[in-house]
């Protein structure tokens, strides 16, 4: 059989378009083959990628236990009983095409990554945290019934909530970018996302009193002191400090989806540039709903505050979507190539909410049922 050996690796044709490709070091899961059929040109390069798992994705591909090759040609007569070989630990069987790279693959289909940065971000977007934050704060400055009061701190929230955010982001993906070929840091990290999530779902069932005396009446405290300031730069500059002060939270409330996303990120062969412009386009569509409650905040000179369950909504549907990027990123991240994964993604997250919503709600039932009852009189 045919045998291309570089690297420290080896393609061995099969005849008929098929090879077998053998490698040591990070090993491909099940969740990598996609549908997408290998060009010999795209085959050849898996001898020298850096990570072969990424090279693989989204292609068909078959999982072997390991591969031995023994040497051609050698010194040993077969009457030696040695024949010496090389054994690879992971290996895999591939079909080809002797034809040019397919139009989808990954870094050949910006459209793909557009579309996946839109949608990723507008969940991101409805953010539960920072629209019960932000809608506490203007409800403050409702007070003051000033207009230019209303926009000057809700701006200055806004693009304080951006900039952080994009900064954060920026952090995930250098770590993604430079360590993200280590297979176990994507599962580490994606189990954070998850544990994320599942928190959030928590917050649902199990609610904290978001008003209590705590973090919003200190908050609510340091906005009264800020509308006393008679100068506007120190009211630009304090609204800047308490934004920035409040961001710090909302991270610790939303980390999944900008975790999540600089990881799909960071698989795309894409310059650094180009990677700047998604977390530019991704932050702008995040704060996106801020902006429009500030600005419905300030043309109305009154608005609805989020109430503490609709709040709670939000994070159960966020938590729930948190999950199922974590676990598709985990089990089958071939699927976040096609255009239509993100519709299925807010369908399960909304289909699986709506439920624990209606369980949430039949357990509570019968639980006050049961106390009404109260226990059995005695004859």
């Amino acid at each position: 059989m045919p045998k291309i050996w570089a690297n420290g690796r080896i393609l061995i044709s099969l005849g008929n378009g098929r090879w077998i490709f053998g490698w040591n070091g990070s090993r491909v899961m099940a969740g990598d083959v996609g549908d997408k059929i290998m060009d010999e040109k795209h085959l050849k390069q898996l001898l020298f990628v850096d990570d072969v798992r990424r090279w693989l994705r989204g292609y068909r591909f078959e999982v072997l236990e390991g591969v031995k090759v023994p040497f051609s040609g050698s010194a040993f007569p077969p009457s030696s009983g040695y024949v010496p070989a090389a054994y690879f630990e992971n290996a895999v069987k591939i079909p080809v095409e002797a034809s040019d790279p397919p139009p989808n693959d990954s870094e050949n289909s910006p459209i793909n990554l557009l579309m996946l940065t839109i949608s990723i971000a507008g969940m991101d977007s409805l953010n539960p945290c920072a629209f019960y934050i932000l809608t506490f704060l203007l409800s403050i400055l409702l007070y003051a019934r000033s207009r230019k009061k209303i926009l000057i701190v809700g701006g200055v929230f806004v693009i304080t909530s951006g900039l952080c955010y994009f900064l954060f982001m920026a952090a995930w993906l250098n770590i993604f970018l430079f360590a993200g070929q280590i297979e176990i840091l994507v599962w580490i990290v994606m189990g954070f996302a998850m544990l994320a999530g599942i928190l959030n779902i928590k917050d649902y069932l199990y609610p904290k009193p978001i008003e209590s005396g705590g973090r919003l009446a200190r908050i609510g405290a340091s906005m009264r002191r800020l509308l006393r300031k008679g100068s506007m730069p120190a009211l630009i500059l304090g609204s800047f400090a308490l934004a920035f002060t409040v961001n710090i939270y909302e991270l610790i409330c939303t980390v999944g989806f900008p975790v999540i996303y600089t990881e799909i990120l960071s698989s795309y062969k894409l310059p650094l540039i180009v990677h700047i412009l998604y977390l530019i386009l991704y932050n702008v569509i995040y704060i996106i709903p801020l902006a429009a409650i500030v600005l419905a905040f300030a043309f109305a000179l009154g608005g609805r505050r989020l109430t503490e369950y609709q709040a709670r909504v939000l994070k159960l549907v966020s938590g729930w979507l948190i999950l199922v990027l974590a676990l598709t990123v985990l089990l089958n991240p071939a699927m976040l190539e096609h255009p239509l994964t993100s519709l299925q993604v807010m369908l399960m997250a909304l289909g699986a909410s709506a439920l624990t919503m209606a369980l949430e709600r039949g357990v509570r039932g019968w639980i006050y049922a049961r106390r009404m009852r109260g226990p059995p009189r005695a004859d």
